[in-house]
């Protein structure tokens, strides 16, 4: 079998079918607002491995150890959890 050469860029590679974050920040608070839109608070933020590489660098750290542990949003501090098997993008949870 001949190898063929993935030409998809680098973030479909890694899971993700297409574009579908601006940033991750944005996509949290996103995701955040949808869930008081449903009255719902949110308890914790969990990140894939591709997700958490792409946050911990929007945040200035070298590596994923030196990112926040928490996201400090509007009215909330909700703690990050950082590559996440079973998520590809971001997920939320809400209480």
């Amino acid at each position: 079998m001949a190898y063929v050469h993935d030409a998809r860029p680098g973030w479909a590679q890694r899971g993700f079918a297409k574009l579908i974050y601006w940033s991750i920040t944005c996509e949290i608070d996103k995701q955040i607002a949808q869930l008081r839109q449903r009255g719902l608070a949110p308890a914790l933020i969990r990140l894939g491995p591709a997700a958490s590489v792409v946050y911990a660098h929007e945040h200035w750290a070298q590596r994923i150890e030196d990112a926040p542990a928490c996201h400090r949003g509007y009215r909330c501090d909700v703690p990050i959890v950082y590559r996440d098997e079973r998520v590809s993008g971001v997920a939320i949870e809400g209480r």
